[in-house]
C-alpha cells in the first residue's frame, strides 16, 4: 500500500496546480499552465505506464 500511494503522490505533484515547486517553476519561465500540461503530458503517460506495471509486479511477487 505504501508503494502505491508513494508513487501516485508523485504523479500528481508533476501536474498539480497547487504544488509550489511546479507552478513556481512554471511562473519563472514565463509559461502558461496549459502549455506546460502539454508539453509534460506525454511524460505522465509514460509514468503512468510505468507505475502501473511495477505495482502489479510488486503485488504478484
Amino acid at each position: 500500500m505504501v508503494p502505491a500511494w508513494q508513487a501516485a503522490n508523485g504523479w500528481m505533484n508533476l501536474w498539480a496546480p497547487t504544488t509550489a515547486v511546479t507552478i513556481g517553476g512554471v511562473a519563472l519561465a514565463e509559461v502558461g499552465h496549459d502549455k506546460y500540461l502539454r508539453f509534460v503530458w506525454p511524460l505522465l503517460a509514460v509514468l503512468l505506464v510505468l507505475i502501473r506495471g511495477f505495482l502489479v509486479a510488486g503485488a504478484t511477487i
